[in-house]
């Protein structure tokens, strides 16, 4: 449980973290007088989406038991890292004046919590790669002791 909980509590807590910076921490622009929202309160919003989702990938990984689905449910972490820092920068983007919010505090919040689930996911591929290959081998006594999620 020390091992598996070690591997996924970073992770929660980074999503958690990528939930709470375009609203909390580093808010994005404000919307003034019924305007149409700017690219970054969209930009936002997905941040906010794509955190929910590595809090449940995270949960997830710590409660399921074998190998090969917590190995596929590692890569779906450094898929959700890559499309958060893809968002601010590709596929919606930041408003273009380098003064607003968004831009001094949002975009390099969300890029550093972004490189760090996509770190934390491949971290995890790694561990669970010798643990995969262990139970493919059959040898389940060094399995339960070393990666026991009891």
């Amino acid at each position: 449980m020390k091992r598996s909980l070690c591997l996924t509590l970073p992770l929660v807590a980074l999503g958690l973290l990528l939930t709470a910076i375009p609203g909390w921490l580093f808010p994005v622009c404000p919307i003034k007088d019924h305007a149409a929202p700017m690219r970054c309160y969209h930009s936002g919003v997905w941040l906010t989406g794509i955190g929910v989702g590595v809090v449940g990938l995270g949960v997830l990984l710590f409660l399921l038991k074998g190998a090969a689905a917590r190995t596929v449910l590692a890569i779906a972490v450094v898929a959700a890292g890559i499309a958060a820092a893809l968002v601010p920068t590709v596929l919606i983007g930041m408003c273009r004046s380098p003064m607003m919010p968004c831009r001094t505090g949002t975009y390099p919040a969300a890029m550093i919590v972004a490189a760090l689930i996509a770190l934390c996911g491949v971290i995890d591929i790694f561990f669970l790669r010798s643990v995969f290959l262990r139970e493919r081998r059959g040898d389940e006594a060094s399995y339960n002791l070393a990666y026991s999620p009891e």
